[in-house]
């Protein structure tokens, strides 16, 4: 995997100082050897200088943050027919994460019994839609700008502003910090995994059909 070599933006300072992890504090301390959350295990995750000083990475997994996150729109039959809109600003990625795979479960899994048991259908598989989100929030540029997720009857749409080229992830630390959490099965940097994405000159959409 191609790391960037020169300062990505969630390696900057954050012009946030005054930071709470109670979300990050809880999914860590179910891992082994983690009671607490520390700034030297902050260090570990590269989201605290040697000087502890929190960076934009830890301000993304703050509880609060000056961040714009995501914008979710379920529509009705196509995209003139709004059903809501479901705005995620100035909260931990995680807690967005969480939201987001929410609404998914919502409209996009349902059970059915047979043989007197339950059984889950998922018309677009949870570990897709979940790859996709995480693809996304590792690579966003995080600037000012929002994540899009299109919710429509036969598909889902991602979008999100580009940082590099997509063939580098460009939140390292953010990505590492998913993978240790379960989120990100593996670290690949590709997009190809995903069979219909279209790309531009500043954005990125990916496209998950129902089955």
């Amino acid at each position: 995997m191609k790391i960037l070599e020169t300062t990505n933006f969630e390696d900057m300072i954050s012009i946030q100082q005054d930071l709470h992890f109670s979300t990050l504090e809880q999914e860590l301390i179910q891992k082994p050897g983690i009671k607490c959350l520390t700034n030297d295990i902050l260090k570990v995750f590269g989201l605290c200088t040697k000087n502890n000083h929190y960076n934009n990475a830890a301000a993304l997994l703050a509880g609060e943050n000056q961040f714009k996150g995501i914008k979710l729109t379920r529509y009705h039959n196509n995209i003139h027919e709004i059903y809501y809109q479901l705005i995620y600003d100035n909260i931990s990625i995680l807690t967005m994460l969480k939201y987001v795979i929410d609404e998914y479960r919502k409209y996009y899994q349902y059970e059915v019994i047979r043989s007197l048991a339950r059984e889950t259908v998922e018309e677009i598989p949870e570990k897709l839609f979940l790859d996709a989100i995480t693809y996304a929030l590792v690579n966003h540029s995080w600037n000012n700008n929002r994540i899009n997720v299109d919710m429509l009857k036969d598909k889902i749409k991602i979008t999100y502003c580009m940082n590099n080229q997509y063939s580098i992830i460009s939140n390292t630390n953010i990505c590492f910090l998913l993978y240790r959490l379960g989120y990100i099965k593996k670290i690949d940097s590709r997009i190809s995994q995903f069979d219909d994405y279209i790309q531009n000159n500043s954005s990125v959409t990916i496209t998950l059909s129902i089955i």
